[in-house]
């Protein structure tokens, strides 16, 4: 008996209860069109106001804090790209361009607690507060960092020989960047493109990050990473590298290798629902909620506020509302999930 004992002891200590992860099956199901009352049980529509000059610039980073919406936005193949932060308020009225345009495509970088936006160009980070003013530079770890528990966290990728697997490097490191430490490595042998295939999320307190080689949300406990989430995905879906969790929900861009279809899937982890519906602007989502018709779920950069998910379209393609705004505004719709 007391041996007995001495084993669960062992395997308490050694693998603790926590420490068991989920699967969560990917299935290639029937597609349908999806209703987002379905899976949120509001929407807000708001409009925001495009200055002229904005005109051909498109979205590619976004996020919602406070009483600000800020957009990093990339130039429309007119000459080379640059990339350049816009802050609106939450009503969408325009507020101002924050900082210099930035060459090339960039990211934002959020510290919340501390009331910081940023541009990440991958080697440097320019910090400004929410008042637009320019506080400092920091070394980046790499193009996606976030902060999380006075720590910042970045994937460094550190093989970048054409036709050779991909080597990856989860970093941790201090607000300054300097004391810096890796977490856990990461090789791809499979996927020889070079690329970033790893995405961070929160769940209420829990930093996880998207693991596209192994399938699998890891869990980050300060220097401690284990499984939370591993997805068991039909053979017939290859996923991609915007896969994130956001409240209870994981939200799954795929492409179906046997129809040639790009999809989306909505797994609810609270009752395993599964919804699957084409990724597209002019089919799969529909907006029953707020009636903008068909809606594309925006996945880039920050997009994934707890519980949430940004839709985002032209105001010239909602009916109901294209002749009261400028055809250059935007309509962004924050959906809140059940």
């Amino acid at each position: 008996m007391n041996i007995f004992y001495g084993i669960i002891g062992f395997l308490l200590i050694n693998y603790p209860l926590h420490g068991f992860q989920e699967t969560i099956k990917v299935e290639a199901n029937e597609l349908k069109t999806l209703n987002l009352s379905e899976i949120a049980t509001s929407s807000e529509s708001i409009v925001l106001e495009i200055p002229s000059e904005m005109e051909d610039r498109q979205f590619f980073d976004l996020t919602a804090k406070e009483d600000y919406i800020f957009a990093l936005t990339i130039n429309n193949g007119n000459g080379p790209s640059n990339s350049r932060l816009f802050q609106f308020q939450s009503s969408g009225k325009f507020v101002q361009e924050i900082g210099k345009s930035t060459d090339g495509w960039n990211s934002l970088f959020l510290d919340e607690k501390n009331k910081i936006i940023g541009v990440n160009n991958g080697e440097k980070i320019f910090q400004y507060n929410f008042q637009g003013a320019f506080l400092r530079e920091i070394k980046a770890i790499e193009m996606k960092q976030i902060v999380h528990n006075e720590r910042q966290y970045g994937v460094e990728i550190n093989n970048i020989a054409l036709g050779k697997p991909v080597e990856y490097s989860l970093i941790q490191s201090d607000e300054t960047v300097i004391s810096r430490k890796t977490i856990k490595k990461f090789k791809d042998n499979i996927n020889l493109s070079i690329g970033q295939h790893m995405r961070f999320s929160k769940q209420g307190t829990d930093l996880l990050i998207w693991n596209y080689i192994d399938h699998n949300f890891l869990l980050i406990e300060d220097d401690h990473i284990e499984v939370k989430y591993q997805l068991d995905v039909d053979r017939n879906l290859k996923v991609t590298a915007n896969s994130m969790i956001t409240g209870n929900w994981l939200i799954l861009p795929a492409r179906n290798q046997r129809t040639r279809q790009n999809i989306i899937k909505f797994i609810s982890l609270k009752s395993g629902e599964s919804f699957s519906t084409l990724d597209r602007y002019d089919a799969g989502i529909i907006d029953d909620l707020s009636n903008s018709g068909f809606v594309k779920a925006f996945l880039s950069g920050l997009g994934d506020v707890e519980n949430k998910v940004f839709f985002l379209k032209g105001v010239s393609d909602i009916e109901s509302i294209k002749s009261d705004y400028p055809s250059r505004f935007k309509v962004l719709l924050i959906a809140t999930l059940k």
